[in-house]
């Protein structure tokens, strides 16, 4: 199985620029000042990578979906994991919307998310992380596949509404009637298993319908969530399994520092913990920075 991180370097300038000019007036002087959820400094990979090699280490290959190539990431591994040999691809925003009129870079998520199928020989089962979330436990390929069997854990289904219109699941309800659900999937954020083969048959079918997702205004009603997408037609096809998670996901708060300390004391050798909410390392102090980098560090057996 492979891995697919979804990371932008919000420090590129280009990059910052391009977000700017896409979000509403009325958002970009608070966008000025808060970094949205799945853009993360540059530090931030480091680890994201580091939890799949550590913790799951059924992963063949490691794809990051990026504006901009992180340079200090080789040195990084080669310093923390000095025998391990998993392949680490970056892959350009240019590349994967290459014959799309879509301005580069990409800032929306969703557009993003709808086109991570075209990856050059990317598994068919694929882990799908968003920047902000960690492995931070030993999982196992049976923890997301069971035969040809897709799991999903911590996910909610619901019915299908007859008026959408005012559903704040508005995204999530347009995928589950693309692909001709009766009911859809919240998914959680944490990590999730996803399959290729589902999206390019479903949007060699329905070409406009990836048109939309990828030219639409950011924020649009009109998008599908791609994670809900996959998992609507999965659940429909009797091809994935819903399982619950009793603890397993967990964000800390960051707003006192006695806080983050007491928490992360509490979950410290607790294995039942599997996936952790990381914010932004640069949006955080030197001291709280330097204490989530340590309890992860401990967390993936690295050197700190």
């Amino acid at each position: 199985m492979d891995a697919v991180i979804i990371w932008s370097d919000v420090d590129d300038p280009v990059y910052r620029v391009r977000r700017l000019l896409t979000l509403p007036e009325k958002r970009r002087q608070s966008d000025l000042l808060v970094q949205p959820p799945k853009m993360k400094g540059t530090k931030d990979i480091h680890y994201n990578v580091a939890s799949l090699i550590s913790c799951a280490p059924f992963i063949r290959r490691i794809f990051i979906v990026t504006n901009s190539e992180d340079k200090g990431l080789k040195l990084f591994l080669k310093r923390k994991f000095p025998l391990d040999r998993t392949p680490i691809n970056f892959v350009s925003h240019k590349m994967l919307f290459d014959g799309f009129n879509v301005p580069l870079p990409v800032v929306d998520p969703v557009a993003l998310e709808s086109m991570i199928w075209k990856i050059p020989c990317l598994d068919d089962e694929f882990l799908l992380l968003d920047a902000g979330w960690m492995i931070v436990s030993p999982m196992e390929i049976s923890d997301f596949v069971d035969g040809d069997k897709f799991i999903l854990r911590g996910a909610t289904v619901k019915k299908v509404p007859r008026r959408i219109l005012r559903s704040k699941d508005r995204l999530r309800i347009n995928a589950a009637l693309a692909c001709g659900a009766d009911k859809y999937v919240i998914c959680p954020e944490s990590p999730m298993v996803l399959s290729k083969t589902f999206f390019e048959d479903f949007f060699r079918e329905r070409p406009d319908l990836l048109e939309l997702n990828i030219t639409a205004p950011l924020g649009s009603p009109n998008q599908m969530d791609i994670p809900s997408l996959c998992w609507s037609w999965l659940l429909k096809e009797g091809r994935g399994v819903i399982r619950k998670a009793h603890g397993e996901e967990v964000a800390f708060n960051y707003d006192n520092d006695d806080d983050l300390v007491s928490q992360l004391q509490q979950y410290r050798g607790d294995n039942s913990v599997k996936f952790c909410d990381v914010p932004p390392l640069s949006s955080l102090g030197w001291y709280q920075q330097r204490t989530i980098t340590d309890w992860l560090s401990e967390r993936f057996r690295m050197p700190i």
